[in-house]
């Protein structure tokens, strides 16, 4: 039966482990000079000393990887910006049929309510063609990070 399937399968990528991921510089073609090349960091790179692992639905993931930062300021083409950069990476083909996992983590704040969310959007992928998403939001009330000016009773509030 793999001879008869074989030639069909143009590419096949394995599996997710430590040991087979992919730490290559990859990317578009750029003019000389300019560098848009995505190029891998490890977790010490992105800053993190322990615990750096991450355990998702379809695997555990070392802690690092193709590291991208998306516009962020308090200005009013923020929301075009960011559209502008999630097409760019899309052009770019930053997503593959190689890529295991996406992490986006963003923090989101209301003024007037005080209120402060933490958001995680996870995707994972196997090479089977699963997929499993995930989202993860963490509200918190701004007067919780400032316990010293505040009673216990603020904190509960």
């Amino acid at each position: 039966a793999d001879d008869l399937i074989f030639p069909l399968v143009k590419n096949c990528f394995g599996e997710y482990s430590s040991n087979n991921e992919d730490r290559q510089p990859y990317g578009p073609m750029v003019l000389p000079g300019s560098d848009r090349t995505f190029k891998y960091s490890t977790a010490l790179d992105l800053g993190c000393r322990v615990g750096c692992s991450v355990a998702g639905w379809l695997n555990t993931y070392q802690g690092g990887g193709f590291f991208e930062l998306l516009p962020s300021g308090r200005k009013n083409t923020t929301n075009a910006d960011v559209v502008a950069k999630i097409h760019q990476l899309k052009g770019d083909r930053w997503m593959d049929r190689q890529t295991r996992a996406m992490f986006v983590d963003f923090t989101v704040f209301s003024l007037s309510s005080k209120l402060l969310a933490g958001v995680q959007l996870w995707y994972e992928a196997k090479a089977s063609g699963k997929v499993q998403t995930w989202v993860q939001i963490y509200p918190m009330k701004l007067n919780h990070l400032y316990m010293s000016q505040g009673s216990i009773a603020d904190m509960l509030s």
